[in-house]
């Protein structure tokens, strides 16, 4: 029930209204105090009693139930009997108790009613029961007050509800109030697009992710779409166009240009709102930047190239194998220098065959003392392929590699060492054969003392010699055990970075963090540091967090306190980090007088000395990797180590991207492979050097195959025209890309389609070869309206050109005859002017009918047509066109025969627009019926319709024509090719017959005459609504 409004929790509280209501109505009667004790036990015994939920009562004037109705048990539990003689406070909590008998005490005082007093009781099992009470005083039969008579009503789930829906009514408007917070600080912009207005409404967060302030928006759509990139601006308004009209959703990314001339980019996505016909109404969606998301991208892009190229270029070898086979399963180029093996080679071996036979067992020892923490490095030899022994020291781990459990070791040559720890041997040896010397000479002095008392000042010079000979040995020990120290040093932090890398090699998630935890540890163990931690800024580089630590033994953590801090609080340091100089303080409380407000901030925190590598972002600092102590002297660390810490700061940040890296790219994939899964138009890759069809999406059914059928198969085998494939490639080659190339394709059940294509050349990765990628539309349907518009535009330029010839020639002979008459009047005898006048009035109605012709195409297709049905018998209308057609079927030669019905047969039709299709059907007969041909037309009738037929002799009609001969502007073959027309006359006939209920239909061959036959309906079976006196509009 969680998120009810108020609205419902009043429907509750009407009800709660009425429970009061109805109380008083019940207790009106005790208003007539002297009646009450009669009507108490009338009511008791009445129907009514039985019905009613609440339970009736009678109290004396201390307050004791003297009479209590049955239906107590259902709200109390108690028997009736078991409340007599008790006041009604006894069953109530005690402060209630308190309450509600001071409210009774002052109303026995006043002598006046109760009126709906709310009361709580404790149930007989132990509940809580809210009661609501109504009474009224008693008096006995000489009017002294006897106590008080009334009813109680259980209203405990009716005030239980309300309680709850009030609760609920708040947490919804509390859960509002923080929707609309978490939607202002995400910086998500919603907006509202009213499709039938075509207006646009933003909220603020809109204006602020467009750049724009709101008096400087007009709504329109127009506005939106002008502030996109240019880029980006027809694909922006073709995706919400296509979302609009049910095409698809609208999730989509896009770039907007602000005034300022800033690029951002914008996820969009939106639902389309429908009204029950299915018309869309509006669009609602949100808009959020995703400016840094994308530039973030491309920076884990380079951080992921640098990382791979820093774990190659790692000097020690690195080599993991699978801890149940012991085979090798991933190792870097350091391993191939070492042993002198080939990468591929090492994955085909064994952990065990890296060492000599005759120190393995050794080694293996030392890996179990390792894995129980007892020592921490193995020293042993690795065999070359040349068979040379190279001493080396191992530090081994457990790793997961593709979910498989596997053994890492960082494997380093410690030749270097070896040969030093000779050196020093040697020396020591020159150093005890010197003491023999020293020795023995000190032995011939004892035995030959007169003999160096004689040789007194050649012995001094000897002891100075020697002397200055034993000054040099020391000298050169201490310069050896500096050199070695140096040695340890330097490869101790090698070590380092290598168990560094190793550890943050694969980890994500939360083993990341333990990964990440365990490497602080080992900086923290190798530095000696009592803390080393790890602080990201904010994206906006405005706060700093401590986001992980490592804390020795006994040294208290501080990461929940170092959360969100200003960085404005440390201008020294942040300076120094912003700048990427690593801060490298040995003791706190000789920080100059500028770092005053840092020295403060560590010296309460008890650090002593400390160090911070920054690590470098997108040009500002993203964070750095500290170390500090707390208890004693400064930091094991050297100033020549801290551009190595740099490198493992940039390790651990660097696995921190990638792991944020891979979460974005799997989203994407995401994505990707919905959209890839959905797309309507097909999504195809095919190897351009074999021709094999390497990926197909789902839509490929549409062409009836399923993916399964066309993976790895020969793009060629579904080419209508192999040569098409061949045209298709080199243009592909020559240009790179292609839009809108049309190709034929045959679909599974043999269909030849036409598809439109718009593909690429690209290179694969990782094998490098080259692909044809891209999507193909079917246009078939869309071919074949093209060439419908084509053959339509065809045919309405031959009726332009037919219509002017057809108008000219009546035209040119009305004004020469009548210029004939006018210039020579007076010349001419009577027969010749007759006959001029005859063909001018001929040529008139031939001009006539034509416009005629033309003006009733217009008024059929503008809708204005207007017809007067009437009854009337066609033979007079038709007897009319024969005699206006008689002196053209004359001129020609044609017989015109009118053969009349032998009775008269009436029908409904408009008489004007029956002679147009008379004088229509008639004069195509003799247009198309040579010299010496025969047309008649006849009348018949049935039972239910009048039958019109008109029948030639002329050239006839292709039996593939008779349907195309009624469509406007169409004229058959060898009429188009001999005899003049504009192809209306047949498409008028149609049309003023179907829109009066008549019909027509045509019987004809080429060359054997054509024969119309008309139906309309006899005026005896018309409806008598079927004959309108007045004229309609069709």
């Amino acid at each position: 029930m969680a998120g009810l409004s108020s609205d419902a929790i009043q429907p509750l509280m009407e009800s709660l209204a009425r429970v009061e209501t109805q109380s008083a109505a019940i207790c009106r009667p005790f208003m007539d105090e002297r009646k009450t004790a009669e009507y108490f036990r009338t009511l008791e015994k009445s129907v009514l009693h039985e019905t009613l939920s609440d339970w009736l009562w009678q109290v004396d004037v201390q307050g004791n139930y003297i009479s209590v109705g049955s239906k107590v048990k259902e709200s109390l539990g108690y028997e009736s009997e078991e409340l007599l003689g008790k006041p009604p406070f006894a069953f109530m909590p005690p402060e209630e108790a308190v309450r509600v008998s001071g409210i009774f005490g002052s109303l026995v005082e006043s002598r006046q009613p109760i009126h709906a007093i709310e009361n709580i009781n404790i149930h007989k099992d132990g509940r809580l029961i809210t009661l609501l009470t109504t009474g009224v005083p008693i008096y006995d039969d000489n009017g002294a007050f006897a106590g008080y008579s009334g009813l109680d009503r259980d209203i405990t789930e009716e005030r239980m509800m309300a309680r709850d829906l009030e609760r609920l009514d708040n947490e919804n408007r509390e859960l509002s109030s923080r929707m609309k917070a978490a939607v202002d600080s995400a910086g998500i912009g919603i907006w509202e697009y009213d499709i039938a207005g075509s207006l646009l409404v933003w909220d603020d967060w809109m204006y602020r992710l467009y750049g724009i302030e709101p008096d400087r928006f007009s709504g329109a759509y127009e506005a939106w779409v002008n502030g996109l990139h240019p880029d980006d601006m027809e694909r922006a308004a073709r995706e919400a166009d296509e979302a609009m009209t049910g095409g698809k959703p609208f999730d989509t990314e896009f770039r907007v240009v602000h005034p300022s001339g800033d690029v951002h980019h914008i996820k969009a996505s939106a639902v389309v709102l429908y009204d029950e016909a299915g018309t869309p109404l509006k669009m609602i969606g949100t808009n959020y930047d995703i400016t840094k998301r994308r530039h973030l991208e491309d920076e884990l892009a380079a951080k992921a190239a640098q990382l791979h190229a820093l774990y190659e270029g790692i000097p020690d070898a690195i080599v993991v194998a699978d801890v149940e086979t012991k085979r090798i399963v991933h190792c870097n180029h350091a391993a191939e220098e070492m042993t002198g093996v080939g990468v591929a080679d090492l994955k085909l071996r064994t952990i065990h065959s890296l060492h000599p036979a005759d120190v393995l067992d050794e080694t293996l020892q030392g890996f179990e003392r390792q894995s129980r923490g007892v020592q921490r490095v193995v020293e042993s030899e690795v065999i070359t392929a040349a068979g040379s022994r190279i001493p080396v020291s191992i530090t081994a781990s457990g790793v997961l590699f593709g979910d498989r459990p596997c053994l890492m070791g960082v494997f380093r040559d410690i030749t270097e060492s070896k040969e030093a720890e000779q050196a020093i041997r040697l020396a020591n040896q020159q150093l005890q054969a010197s003491e023999q010397q020293l020795m023995a000479a000190n032995q011939q002095l004892q035995a030959s003392e007169q003999q160096l008392m004689a040789a007194n000042q050649q012995l001094q010079a000897s002891e100075q010699q020697l002397m200055a000979a034993n000054q040099q040995l020391q000298a050169s020990e201490q310069q050896l055990m500096a050199t070695n120290q140096q040695l340890m040093a330097k490869h101790g932090v090698q070590g380092l970075l290598a168990n560094i890398s190793a550890y943050l090699m694969t980890p994500v998630g939360e083993v990341l963090d333990e990964s990440i935890e365990h490497v602080l540890g080992l900086v923290g163990s190798f530095t000696k540091a009592d803390r080393c931690y790890i602080f990201q800024f904010t994206d906006d580089g405005m706060m700093v967090s401590n986001t992980y630590e490592w804390c020795a033994a006994g040294v208290a953590a501080k990461k929940h306190g170092l959360q969100q801090l200003a960085v404005d609080e440390f201008p020294w340091w942040m300076e120094r980090i912003k700048r990427h100089e690593p801060i490298f303080i040995p003791n706190v409380s000789a920080l100059p007088v500028e770092a005053k407000l840092e020295k403060e901030y560590l010296e309460h925190q008890d650090i002593r000395s400390l160090v911070a590598v920054p690590v470098s972002t997108a040009g500002f600092s993203g964070g750095f990797l500290g170390l500090d102590r707390v208890n004693s002297s400064v930091l094991n660390i050297h100033e020549d180590h801290i551009p190595l810490l740099q490198l493992a700061s940039d390790i651990i940040f660097g696995s921190l991207n990638r792991e944020k890296s891979a979460q974005q790219i799997r989203e994407r994939e995401a994505k990707y492979r919905a959209i890839f899964e959905s797309i309507q138009d097909v999504y195809a890759e095919v190897n351009l050097a074999t021709g094999t069809i390497e990926e197909i999406s789902p839509s490929i059914s549409s062409f009836g195959y399923t993916r399964d059928e066309i993976l790895h198969r020969q793009s060629l085998d579904y080419y209508v025209n192999p040569e098409e494939r061949d045209c298709l490639i080199s243009a592909l080659v020559d240009r790179g890309s292609l839009r809108d190339f049309e190709a034929h394709f045959l679909t599974k059940s043999g269909e030849s389609i036409t598809v439109s294509l718009a593909i690429s050349l690209i290179k694969g990765v990782p094998d490098g070869l080259m692909k044809i990628v891209g999507t193909m539309r079917d246009i078939s349907e869309r071919k074949k309206h093209e060439c419908q518009i084509q053959e339509n535009i065809r045919l309405k330029n031959d009726f332009i050109s037919s219509v002017s010839h057809e108008l000219r020639t009546p035209l040119f002979s009305i004004l020469g005859f009548s210029s004939t008459l006018l210039k020579e009047s007076g010349s001419l005898d009577p027969a010749t002017r007759l006959e001029f006048t005859s063909i001018i009035h001929d040529e008139s109605v031939r001009l006539s009918s034509l416009i005629e012709d033309i003006l009733t195409i217009s008024r059929i297709d503008s809708g204005k047509a207007k017809y007067s049905r009437q009854i009337f018998d066609p033979v007079k209308p038709v007897s009319a066109v024969v005699a206006i057609l008689r002196r053209q079927a004359e001129e020609k030669g044609i017989e015109l025969v009118e053969e009349k019905p032998d009775r008269e047969h009436r029908v409904v039709f408009d008489q004007d627009s029956f002679k147009q299709v008379m004088m229509n059907l008639l004069g195509n007969a003799l247009k198309f019926t040579p010299k010496g041909g025969r047309v008649k037309v006849s009348i018949s009738g049935a039972e239910e319709m009048v039958s019109i037929t008109v029948d030639d002799t002329g050239i006839g009609i292709a039996a593939s024509d008779h349907e195309k001969i009624f469509d406007r502007f169409y004229r058959s073959v060898p009429s188009a090719l001999q005899i003049e027309g504009t192809g209306l006359g047949l498409a008028i006939v149609k049309d003023i017959f179907e829109m009066q209920g008549g019909s027509i239909g045509v019987q004809s061959e080429l060359d054997r005459g054509s024969q119309f036959t008309v139906l309309l309906k006899r005026a005896e079976d018309a409806a008598d609504e079927d004959v309108v006196q007045s004229p309609v509009t069709e």
